[in-house]
């Protein structure tokens, strides 16, 4: 009796090299097949497509809609009407067997044809495809697969840790998503629509645990579908062309709702600011491990790196691997990191009004001279160094000026305040900005240079000597006189 085979395997298993592996078989020996693929499968068009490169025309496709065993008896017939070159005049010619590509995308009907085609009509057929979906929920037609075929056979692939992979990830723009359609085509966007590219990567269960965390587990079992009444139309609304790629949610055809992975990492920053506020982490702190932030929260352990890398990004923790008491991820002393990280790039995103920038200027310098002119205990080295820097013969314009903003850094820096610090720090590339730009307008910039330094040592003369009202007259002129020099305004900000 013939039979029906399932060959199942994760993505990149082989499975279309094993098809075009058995029709190759078969013909050898002198006998005939045919192929068939499900029409919604539009990669490749009317081909089967295997990774490797190698291709082949399928004898007939299988609409959502259709009855498979009327497809394969009509090209049965065909294939009958006239004689192989091979064989004797008037020898009829049959089909051997019925390869079947990408069987998953079937519904359970079109495999109970299939079955039909083996035991009633005698020609044995094997289709190949996948188990489950991205979010590990069985295809219909692999679902009927696994009830009612005669022979199963899995076709092994590896995970990128070497494990036996068993799961599909699916990948948009490079990002896993486990939210979306049940059907998305690896073949990027159609022509003319936004370029959202579509991939999977074959997973063992626990990388696939990783990306996707414990919560996609969870709103699985709260949403099984029933798959012996669904149909590849109802799951597909649109393939891979229609996948839209947003910067807060990931969605495909019409689907919607459903918490994203895409957002996890923001879990985890939570959960660290959270522990920040209340004291349970301080610099110097380790952070716990990303086994354990992943298990604790629910997130797969992707998403607890990507948090680890804003959070070192904006200065606030420092990463290390190995072991030993500096590996890991340490909160940093220095709590100036972030705030400076963020206004940096809002500058370099939007920048800000010059004016706003000049008037934001003027409050926190005003703060920092204040400051260091009422502490007896003030140090002023650091400034002192620059003032001796910007001395230095044959400097640049923008040597001089970035010297210049160094200068104003290292008084915020002194003065304690952490807070201004960090906001003085986000906006050097902004003030620099300006100020360079302002200095293409001055006529005789060396005697500005001069007129410049004059200023700086007599500001910081004041500080000094504990003058506060000198040293907030003196840094107030300072900028406006710059501000208006330069022709940046034809007015003073106030102070």
């Amino acid at each position: 009796m013939a039979k029906l085979y399932f060959r199942y395997g994760a993505m990149n298993s082989g499975k279309s090299t094993a098809l075009l592996q058995a029709a190759y078989n078969y013909e050898e020996r002198g006998q005939h097949v045919l192929l068939a693929k499900p029409a919604i499968d539009t990669k490749g068009a009317s081909q089967v497509e295997s990774r490797l490169g190698m291709t082949r025309e399928v004898d007939f496709l299988i609409p959502p809609d259709g009855d498979a065993r009327a497809l394969f008896q009509r090209e049965r017939g065909r294939m009958q009407k006239h004689n192989d070159e091979s064989l004797l005049p008037g020898e009829p010619v049959d089909v051997a067997c019925l390869l079947v590509d990408e069987a998953q995308f079937l519904t359970a009907e079109q495999i109970d044809d299939l079955f039909r085609i083996a035991v009633v009509d005698g020609i044995p057929v094997m289709a190949y495809g996948i188990r489950n979906d991205f979010l590990t929920h069985a295809f219909p037609g692999s679902a009927r697969l696994l009830a009612i075929a005669h022979s199963l056979e899995e076709l092994k692939t590896i995970c990128r840790c070497g494990r036996k992979a068993v799961f599909n990830g699916r990948i948009i723009n490079g990002r896993f998503v486990f939210d979306g359609d049940q059907v998305a085509i690896d073949e990027g966007a159609a022509s003319g629509a936004p370029a959202d590219v579509v991939t999977y990567e074959s997973l063992c269960g626990n990388c696939y645990l990783e990306e996707s965390g414990a919560g996609v587990w969870a709103e699985s079992a709260r949403g099984q579908r029933d798959l012996s009444r669904m149909t590849p139309a109802d799951s597909v609304r649109g393939v891979a062309h229609v996948c839209v790629v947003r910067p807060h949610e990931v969605r495909c055809g019409q689907t919607t709702g459903g918490a994203m992975t895409e957002r996890a990492w923001k879990v985890v920053l939570e959960r660290i600011e959270r522990d920040l506020l209340d004291g349970r982490l301080g610099p110097g702190d380790r952070l716990p491990s990303e086994r354990d932030l992943a298990s604790d929260l629910g997130v797969g352990r992707s998403s607890v790196r990507e948090a680890l890398r804003v959070l070192e990004v904006m200065g606030l923790i420092r990463t290390a691997t190995g072991s030993g008491p500096q590996s890991g991820a340490i909160v940093i002393a220095t709590p100036s990191g972030g705030l400076s990280a963020l206004l940096r790039l809002q500058v370099a995103a939007q920048g800000f009004a010059l004016r706003d920038v000049v008037r934001t200027r003027l409050v926190l310098e005003d703060a920092v001279v204040t400051a260091l002119a009422s502490d007896e205990m003030r140090d002023t080295s650091a400034a002192h160094r620059m003032l001796d820097a910007m001395d230095a013969d044959g400097l640049a314009t923008s040597e001089f000026l970035a010297l210049d903003a160094q200068l104003h850094l290292a008084l915020a820096e002194s003065s304690g305040n952490t807070v201004i610090a960090a906001m003085m720090a986000g906006l050097r590339t902004s003030i620099e900005s300006y100020v360079l730009a302002g200095s293409a307008a001055i006529d005789d910039w060396d005697a500005m240079a001069s007129r410049l330094r004059h200023e700086h040592r007599a500001l910081i003369a004041a500080i000094d000597s504990g003058d506060a009202d000198a040293a907030r007259t003196l840094v107030h002129d300072h900028i406006t006189g710059y501000y208006t020099a330069a022709g940046l305004t034809p007015t003073h900000p106030t102070h």
